[in-house]
């Protein structure tokens, strides 16, 4: 029906008489067949619905409809153009859809007299004049779209646009078409649409880490096509990738990358803005770099600015001319690198900081030392004083992102120093002061202890040392469940038991099967397992176990003294909810005498001295260790762990003793046999840790063949993130193990181990380095006391970047750094605790701004 009103409306279009002039010519509406010159359709292309939405209804506002897309490049508008009228096209809601490249007069020309044959009218030899006629002919008629792409600006189309029944798009990168067109503007991705988009474009897909991808990329559409076709191409996962991106110089050549059927990369999409700035708005380019080296959210110009000494010559000359100023930042505006959030403040899109950034290439340092030096003078000098914080918390993710900046171009500054102090001084004061911040995951979910992913994750720790069935311990079981429910008796019970007594097994077992009405809170020492055996351990673990009883979240920004006290404080408090319940909580903590912490001096730092000298009503403490084993030093005199009358000796557990005869048999016969000796010698040099791909890599055996031996009850396994690591059964084995080989055959297995390390070393610890090497290989030197090794391992850079990859953050590496420190504390090299105490503020900055940015989350949220 629509056709043929139309047709009745406007008769013929041309008509093949000569002489008439090529606008008269016409055909019957009927006879010419729907065209369209559209490029392919993008099959990944999926979501934007709210924007098709609304350039519809625009569409829909009058009969002369122009609207034009604008938005920062690599948003994706040609990509919505293009499926916007394929759809119009398909649905005969536009019998023409006609696409013009408008990057140039010239194919804009070209490709609107290409249209001529279509409307039925002569291609001229005088160019200009064809394309009148076809701006004639769709005056007359109706039911076309015409699609002009990536429009320099509102004059280079504007003698151009058809007028008549039809609409016209374009797509640009520049603002201010609001007298000529309908404007809409172009937002990034929402994050369900980057995650729709990858789900459908990557192969090798993975939701947690696609989300860190669109994180990582802004949620920019041409961005996360980019990562796809390089992760398609090279049939890799998304977390290779991020691996890639991570590494300044890789995450250059990504952006760079070429990619099939898109003209230009993220990089070369803004390369043109910087160079056409650098010639126009030297000034406005200037502060796009000042800008770049600040958070991009939210940046304030008029507070920035307001230092002119401390900026660059020709943005220093803006300052005191408005004019000027608006001029350099509406350069930016205009071409959707800057987008206004207010008259003063603006923010940029994080890869626009991170292009520019990579743009700068040598002078970057220059840059990011002039940009620490602006926001430390800006920062307040008493950040601790409550009547400076408004503008503490609008410094404070500028003042993180500087040090960040500083920190991975290696620029050592004072300002940058003084920075950190101050911005350190006022989220300690946000933290610890009116102000108390958790995750911001579920700031009022009450957890449930029971099944808490905390309390879950200790309690698989705790399964690995548990045997599967306890026997002959019925009275004992008995005995601790009358302490833990009884309030009058003494709040410390102390087991004492000498080795093979089977205490761990006792208690392991009662903290997962506690009796009726009880809680336990448990940490074991274990000294073959690295990060459980020192006060730091039992704080992050304790303190996780009881913030899930109280339904808490654990604080992001601590220091090691904050934890200890805020421990102190949560087993109060948690006893108190418990006695509330009509429950009892009972701290549990075996192994004392495995206690890193425990060495000589008026220095020592054991766990037992942190354990509360007089605990809260309601809590009760089961402790325990070995027979001969000491009190630490560092225990005050008053400390209720020296009352006589709370130890108490545990009888060994038949079970345990006929075990213990069992393996060290089995034992003496692997020493006996070659290619387990060799298996067996590993493991007890390497101090536990190998996976069976480490012993078969290590011995040039068969993974079965090793399977076989670790399936052997002289050894143990501990499940992880990865592959199970084995170490021998129990500590005594170990001990026995030590002796049997002797300090010769020792050292020369360690030296194969050190071999091992080293050709990953030289690879500079790749993707798949072992995880014995990040974390238990260290522990294996400071036992043997190679102090030069050690300290090469734990200050190595590029080792620490791919642990940080691996585990998520810094606090292993310090731990490591902490722990080599003690153990050459006492020793005359001086060269050596210097590079310690370099690495460790280095990794304390990291670790700093990491749990930064959590805390400024939340004051952005507040």
């Amino acid at each position: 029906m629509l056709v043929i009103l139309v047709g009745v409306a406007l008769q013929r279009l041309s008509s093949d008489e000569p002489g008439q002039p090529a606008a008269a010519r016409t055909v019957e509406l009927a006879t010419v067949k729907p065209v369209h010159n559209l490029p392919p359709r993008n099959p990944a292309f999926i979501g934007r619905d709210a924007v098709f939405e609304r350039i519809e209804a625009e569409f829909a506002g009058g009969p002369v409809a122009v609207v034009a897309m604008h938005g920062l490049g690599g948003m994706g508008k040609s990509a919505i153009a293009l499926e916007l009228a394929h759809r119009g096209h398909e649905s005969g809601r536009y019998s023409i859809a006609w696409w013009i490249r408008a990057e140039t007069e010239s194919t804009l020309v070209e490709d609107i007299a290409d249209l001529a044959p279509t409307l039925g009218l002569s291609v001229s030899d005088d160019q200009d004049q064809t394309v009148k006629d076809v701006r004639a002919a769709l005056q007359e008629r109706s039911g076309w779209l015409i699609v002009f792409d990536n429009v320099a600006g509102p004059d280079a189309v504007r003698p151009w646009i058809p007028v008549g029944l039809g609409a016209t798009l374009i797509t640009s990168r520049f603002r201010g078409w609001g007298k000529l067109a309908a404007q809409v503007d172009l937002d990034r991705f929402t994050r369900e649409e980057s995650l729709a988009y990858l789900a459908r474009a990557v192969v090798r897909y993975s939701p947690a880490a696609a989300d860190d991808l669109a994180q990582a990329l802004g949620d920019l559409p041409l961005a996360l096509v980019q990562a796809a076709g390089y992760l398609d191409l090279r049939d890799l996962p998304i977390e290779r990738y991020l691996e890639l991106y991570r590494d300044r110089d890789a995450a250059g050549r990504l952006l760079a990358e070429a990619i099939d059927g898109y003209p230009a990369s993220v990089a070369t999409t803004w390369l043109l803005h910087y160079d056409q700035l650098a010639e126009d708005e030297p000034a406005a380019l200037q502060l796009l770099r000042l800008c770049a080296f600040l958070d991009p959210e939210d940046i304030d110009l008029h507070l920035l600015l307001s230092l002119p000494k401390l900026l660059p010559p020709e943005l220093a000359g803006t300052v005191a001319q408005p004019i000027d100023h608006e001029r350099a930042v509406g350069a930016l505006v205009r071409t959707n690198l800057f987008t206004r959030i207010d008259t003063d403040r603006i923010r940029l899109h994080r890869l626009v900081s991170q292009v520019t950034r990579l743009h700068l290439g040598a002078s970057a340092r220059t840059w990011a030392t002039r940009a620490v030096a602006l926001v430390n003078q800006l920062f307040p000098i008493r950040p601790d004083d409550p009547a400076q914080w408004p503008r503490c918390a609008m410094l404070a993710a500028h003042a993180s992102m500087v040090i960040e900046h500083t920190e991975s171009l290696a620029v050592s500054d004072a300002q940058a120093n003084a920075l950190y102090d101050r911005l350190g001084v006022y989220l300690q004061s946000q933290v610890h002061g009116d102000v108390e911040i958790y995750s911001l995951d579920a700031p009022d979910a009450a957890v449930d202890w029971r099944t808490s992913p905390v309390r879950s994750r200790y309690s698989s720790q705790i399964q690995r040392i548990a045997p599967q069935m306890l026997a002959d311990r019925d009275r004992e079981l008995a005995e601790l469940a009358a302490f833990a429910t009884n309030d009058n008796e003494p709040s410390y019970l102390w087991l004492r038991a000498g080795a093979w007594s089977g205490k761990t097994a006792l208690l392991s077992w009662f903290a997962l099967h506690p009796p009726a009405g009880v809680q336990v809170v448990s940490f074991f020492v274990t000294g073959r397992v690295v990060g459980q055996s020192d006060r730091s351990a039992f704080v992050d673990n304790v303190m996780e176990q009881l913030l899930a009883v109280l339904g808490q979240q654990i604080p992001p920004f601590s220091t090691e003294v904050t934890r200890e006290a805020h421990l102190l404080a949560l087993l109060e408090e948690a006893a108190q909810a418990c006695s509330s319940r009509g429950e009892h909580l009972v701290l549990l903590v075996d192994g004392l005498d495995e206690d890193r912490g425990v060495h000589a001096g008026p220095d020592a730092h054991s766990i037992a001295a942190l354990l509360p000298t007089h605990p809260p009503r309601g809590l009760r403490i089961i402790v325990a260790d070995r027979s001969n084993a000491t009190l630490p030093a560092d225990v005050p005199p008053h400390h209720s762990l020296r009352i006589p009358g709370i130890v108490r000796p545990l009888n060994p557990s038949t079970h345990a003793r006929v075990l213990q005869a069992e393996m060290l048999r089995d034992l003496q016969r692997l020493l006996g046999e070659g290619s387990n000796r060799d298996l067996l010698g590993l493991i007890a040099a390497a101090c536990g840790g190998l996976t069976v791909h480490d012993l078969a890599e290590l011995t040039d055996t068969p993974v079965w063949a090793v399977q076989d031996l670790m399936d052997e009850r002289s050894f143990t396994k501990r499940e992880g993130n990865g592959a199970p690591v084995y170490f021998l059964a129990h500590e005594e084995l170990n001990v026995t193990a030590l002796q049997m080989f002797g300090p010769t055959t020792l050292a020369k297995y360690r030296d194969r181990l050190h071999s091992w390390a080293d050709s990953y070393r030289a690879r500079n610890w790749p993707e798949d380095t072992p995880d014995y090497l990040l974390s238990s290989y260290p522990r294996m030197l400071h036992q043997s006391a190679d102090a030069a090794r050690l300290v090469d391992c734990v200050t190595d850079v590029d080792r620490h970047d791919r642990m940080r990859q691996r585990f998520g953050d810094d606090t292993a590496a310090i731990e490591e750094v902490d722990t080599a420190m003690g153990a050459i504390a006492a020793s005359d090299n001086g060269d050596l605790v210097k590079r310690l105490a370099a690495h460790r503020t280095a990794l304390q900055r990291r670790t700093f701004l990491q749990r930064l940015r959590s805390v400024l989350r939340h004051l952005r949220w507040r």
